[in-house]
Order: C-alpha cells, then structure tokens, then sequence
C-alpha cells in the first residue's frame, strides 16, 4: 500500500516537473518568436530602400508626380533635392549621398562623368530658352538686341552662368548676337531658375531668361521671344546613376521607370521635349 502511494506521488511529482518545464519551454519560445518577429520588423525597416535624388530645379514641375507613381509601385520612399545643377553636381563632388542625378545641362553631367563619379548617363529630355515678361508686351522681335532695347528693362533676370545651365545658355546667346556685355549693368542674377521665373512673377526684373518649361508653369508671365537653338549649346537634360549610390539596383529601376513610353505626355504637356531611346 505505501509503495503504491509511494509510486503514485512520484507519478503526480514528474507530471508536475513535465508540465513546468513545457509551459517555461512554451513561454521561453513565445519570447523568441517575439523577438524574432520585432527584428524581423526591424530588419525590413532598415532594409527599405530610400533613394536620394538631386535634380535640376526646372524638373519640378514633371518629376513630382514620377516620383509619387514610382513609390506607390516599389514602396521606395525617395528624397529628392532640387537646386541649380551647378551646385547638385559641386555637392557631388564634395562627396554628398545622392543615388540619381539628373541635370539641365551636359556640361556639368560630362564633368562628372569625366571624374569617374557618375555611370550609366542617358540622354532624357530637351527644352527650350525663352525671354519672359510680366508686362503686357506687344510686337514681335527679330533679335535679342532688338527685344531688349525696344523694352529697355531696369533689371534683367536670370541665373548664375557658372552654375545655372538656362543662365549658361542665356549668357551664349547674348555673347553671340554681341550684346553680352552692353546691358551688363542690368542683370539680375537668380540661384536657379526658378528663382528668376519669381524676380519676374513679383516685378522685380521686367525681362528674364528662363526655359519654357518655366514658362509654361506660371499664369503671371508671358513668353516674349523665343531664343533661336542656334544661338546656344543644346538644352539636354541627362540622367544619370551617382557611382557612390548604396541603392544602385533600385536607382537602374528608377532610371528605367522615367523612360517609360507611357510619360512621353506628361513630359509634353510640360513643355518638354522626350529624346528618342
């Protein structure tokens, strides 16, 4: 009889210690799923691309809307940087983090290039240059010379040469017809070129050079002439992968995602013209 009682509290006592140790096991292995499910999380948060573009500040009226339609497809979140694409392609150089450039001028773009700090350029819109007003301006001109002395502006818009590719293109067009340097006086130099698009907007420049696409985007000023293409280096806007990007899969998606056929209107109806691929 005792050893019957005896067997049976050492039965009651290891069915005790099994269902200890299985409920520890069984919390011990919650804890671990748990944990694993937190780092998991964690690890698709930090693995999460984000691209870092810098671009011209001319493309802010087309790239806005790419750049929403990209991040709804692949889930990318996207920092983007506009300026004037002297100052993008100096931030390069100096080492910023950038994935995508995409530049209003091949000068600063074959610097790059010719440095080794960019890869895979590809030629991706065009566009125009333009002299804006805010004035009712009537008459058509033959020449710059003959635009700016028949309107004799006090201020003359338009951006830094040495880092504004449309002030680039402004100032050739000026030293070709010979005029450059007569009205000199006057210029009103703008960080980029949507600056200068505002100088005239507000009244502070009653003459500018901007690009049509600029033009185009604003209800406040009117296109006064049309700068002969002749009198200027092409208006190219390449695009290109920074040799530096940590995200250089999804910047040769981005890239790829930009030509697509299907924005060949968007770009359009912007102004801009689409280079054949």
């Amino acid at each position: 009889m005792r050893m019957n009682r005896s067997r049976f509290l050492l039965t009651i006592s290891l069915m005790l210690f099994i269902i200890l140790v299985s409920a520890a096991c069984s919390v011990q292995s919650q804890q671990k799923q748990a944990q694993s499910g937190q780092g998991v999380a964690q690890a698709q948060r930090e693995e999460q691309a984000e691209l870092l573009i810098s671009a011209a500040a001319s493309l802010t009226v087309v790239l806005d809307e790419i750049i929403k339609a990209f991040q709804e497809q692949y889930g990318v979140r996207i920092e983007v940087n506009y300026g004037s694409s002297g100052m993008l392609q100096k931030q390069i150089q100096q080492g910023a983090p950038v994935d995508v450039f995409i530049s209003a001028g091949s000068k600063q773009m074959d610097e790059l290039l010719e440095q080794q700090l960019v890869e895979s350029v590809k030629p991706l819109l065009r566009n125009s240059l333009v002299a804006i007003s805010a004035l009712k301006v009537k008459g058509e001109y033959h020449s710059l010379d003959e635009l700016l002395t028949a309107i004799n502006s006090d201020h003359i818009a338009l951006g830094q040469p040495e880092t504004v590719p449309a002030g680039y293109y402004a100032q050739q067009a000026l030293v070709a017809e010979g005029i450059w340097s007569s009205w000199q006086d006057r210029y009103v130099y703008g960080k980029d070129v949507r600056q200068v698009l505002s100088y005239v907007e507000q009244g502070n420049a009653q003459l500018g050079f901007v690009y049509a696409t600029d033009a185009l985007s604003s209800n406040a000023v009117q296109v006064v002439y049309y700068v002969p293409e002749e009198l200027h280096e092409p208006i190219e806007y390449p695009i290109a992968i920074v040799a530096a990007s940590k995200q250089r899969n999804i910047a040769q998606q981005f890239l790829s995602f930009m030509q697509q056929v299907n924005w060949r209107d968007h770009y359009e109806q912007s102004g801009f013209q689409v280079v054949a691929q």
